[in-house]
């Protein structure tokens, strides 16, 4: 891969990681501050659609890719 791909590619993997922490902290909040109502649920089922499109895209054993450098 190009190391301009390699750089985009890096990107969204740090904007995925980001917007799955961001949704675990913002599902846990919502959670225990309003229990478990329509907006945890839908917290909760995005942050698990960024984790399945990072699973996808990413997904495997990240050190095996860096092992051939």
């Amino acid at each position: 891969m190009a190391p301009s791909t390699e750089r985009k590619w890096a990107v969204v993997r740090i904007v995925l990681g980001q917007a799955q922490m961001i949704g675990a902290v913002v599902s846990l909040v919502l959670l225990v501050t309003t229990g478990m109502s329509n907006g945890t649920a839908y917290a909760v089922a995005a942050t698990c659609g960024l984790l399945v499109t990072s699973l996808l895209l990413f997904g495997g054993d990240v050190s095996a890719r860096h092992r051939g450098r």
